[in-house]
């Protein structure tokens, strides 16, 4: 339930909850799980000297707001 957070649809909520039980992230796709986990962009995130947007969602509670410290 932590990846799926508040759904307003029970329908959808439902039709969520059944494709999450289908697998786990750590065992259906161990390499690019550990991809994302392991990516950091600090190196040479300063270099992009392009329009660049950044989207945070407000209610996700898999990837933190801010980077831990």
């Amino acid at each position: 339930m932590a990846l799926l957070g508040p759904v307003d649809d029970p329908a959808i909520a439902r039709q969520a909850r059944a494709q999450l039980r289908r697998t786990t992230l750590g065992t259906a796709h161990p390499q690019p799980s550990r991809a994302v986990c392991e990516f950091s962009s600090h190196s040479w995130i300063g270099q992009v000297s392009v329009p660049t947007a950044v989207l945070v969602t407000t209610r996700d509670r898999v990837v933190p707001v801010s980077p831990p410290s």
